[in-house]
């Protein structure tokens, strides 16, 4: 790995989470984050809300069964290479990833083969705050335990929409991938 991991979300992701926010105010809310990976960057293509109705203003818990069949409903909707590629969920006030968040994250890094995305969005009252977001992968230390390095990456928000982006990821064995001009920079919201 060269460089530090980045996040790519298609504008329609940022859309999901914060109409689902809204909506689920003043309880938390959150899903399952769906895309790819292009060498160090996750592009999150889809963001599905998995709803927690014992959710509230400080607990989302991600409900298994119910996300494993929504990842079913994305593999069977979307292009090949989309997988799941993270977790996503609300604050209710502009609180950063809680202690809770990052063990979350540690677990999911810990099961995938590869880079995974944490994405919270805090709201301030009905406004939608900048995404925190930060990204994992497990590692092997020279004892051969497993340990998760993690990584804060600013958001960065696509020019492109999910299916152009899923086309880029279809013919990236061909070209070099995500073309630069798919990127707006951090948050361009």
């Amino acid at each position: 790995m060269s460089g530090p991991p980045a996040l790519l979300l298609a504008l329609e992701v940022l859309d999901t989470m914060i109409s689902a926010g809204a909506a689920a105010l003043p309880r938390e809310t959150g899903g399952i984050l769906g895309g790819f990976r292009d060498g160090n960057l996750v592009v999150v293509t889809r963001a599905v809300v998995v709803s927690d109705s014992g959710s509230s203003r400080n607990d989302y818990v991600r409900r298994d069964t119910v996300a494993r069949a929504r990842l079913a409903d994305i593999r069977a909707q979307a292009a090949p290479v989309v997988g799941y590629v993270g977790e996503w969920h609300t604050h209710p006030a502009d609180q950063p990833p809680s202690g809770t968040d990052l063990a979350t994250l540690q677990q999911i890094a810990l099961e995938a083969d590869d880079l995974v995305a944490l994405i919270v969005l805090p709201f301030d009252g009905a406004n939608a705050l900048t995404p925190h977001s930060l990204i994992g992968a497990s590692a092997r230390t020279r004892a051969r335990r497993r340990s998760v390095l993690t990584w804060s990456a600013p958001v960065e928000i696509s020019e492109l929409d999910a299916a152009q982006l899923e086309s880029c990821a279809n013919t990236a064995h061909d070209t070099e991938g995500i073309p630069p001009g798919a990127k707006a920079g951090p948050d361009a919201r």
